[in-house]
């Protein structure tokens, strides 16, 4: 089933709405003390979306770039299906190989999934932001790694 633009942000403005108005009415059962940070941001969310929906309504839809939109949106679709198996299984790999061989590993393949296609590059990219992460929490904070 092919979705349009113009569809696909009508469907995700009205998502991010009932997610920003249920998340909304969640967090004003909490204190206003500790929950003045994410009601701010589900307000910010919730002006986004209304802003999308509003914008897709006003919008005119091209019909010359209803094919490139078709193209463009099934390489999205094959992307993000990739993505997530690329996610599913680095969690499998943090449980059972090394957290740090695990995360190298996915960054790199994160990078070349998402266009990125310099191999050596990715690597070191890779094992630069890990010792990076590592010096940060690992070693300054002192928390433990998973």
């Amino acid at each position: 089933m092919y979705i349009n633009s113009r569809q696909r942000d009508k469907l995700f403005s009205i998502t991010i709405i009932c997610f920003s108005v249920l998340v909304g009415l969640v967090l004003y059962s909490y204190p206003i003390e500790s929950s003045y940070f994410p009601r701010f941001i589900t307000f910010f969310l919730l002006i986004m979306g209304i802003i999308l929906f509003i914008r897709s309504c006003i919008s005119s839809e091209n019909k010359a770039t209803d094919e490139i939109d078709k193209n463009e949106q099934l390489k999205t679709v094959k992307i993000g299906g990739l993505i997530f198996i690329s996610l599913i299984l680095y969690i499998i790999a943090i449980k059972n190989i090394d957290y740090s061989i695990s995360t190298i590993v996915f960054l790199s393949v994160m990078m070349y999934i998402l266009g990125f296609k310099n191999l050596m590059l990715n690597i070191v990219i890779s094992v630069s932001f890990y010792a990076a992460l590592y010096l940060m929490f690992f070693y300054f904070l002192g928390i433990s790694t998973p």
